[in-house]
């Protein structure tokens, strides 16, 4: 399982949905389009207060700044709500073979 990003905004979008903004500075290096396919379908949120959700991405958006520091905006489905991503969230990936039990029986996610 690996670290995608700190959540650092979120947002509501009319016809698009919960979006979600943030950065991690390990993925600078890579390319916009290695990023974009590094995010699996299903991924990990773990809240400020050690919560886990279970996710689908719908929609991944990745820009460069001017400085080339990659910004990702993740678009999720509807199991996700407002208040679980605000104040620290962290997504992770997660491959196919974890399932949510052996995930946070392996205690895998730590704050």
């Amino acid at each position: 399982m690996k670290k995608i990003m700190e959540i650092h905004d979120v947002f509501e979008l009319p016809k698009v949905g919960l979006v979600a903004g943030g950065a991690n500075p390990e993925l600078d290096c890579l390319t916009r389009e290695q990023i974009r396919r590094s995010i699996p379908e299903r991924v990990l949120i773990q809240t400020a207060a050690g919560k886990h959700i279970f996710a689908r991405v719908l929609g991944v958006e990745v820009v460069s700044s001017l400085i080339d520091q990659k910004n990702i905006h993740l678009r999720f489905d509807d199991s996700v709500q407002r208040r679980d991503l605000e104040n620290g969230a962290t997504v992770y990936s997660i491959s196919g073979e974890e399932t949510s039990e052996q995930l946070i029986e392996q205690d895998a996610v730590r704050v």
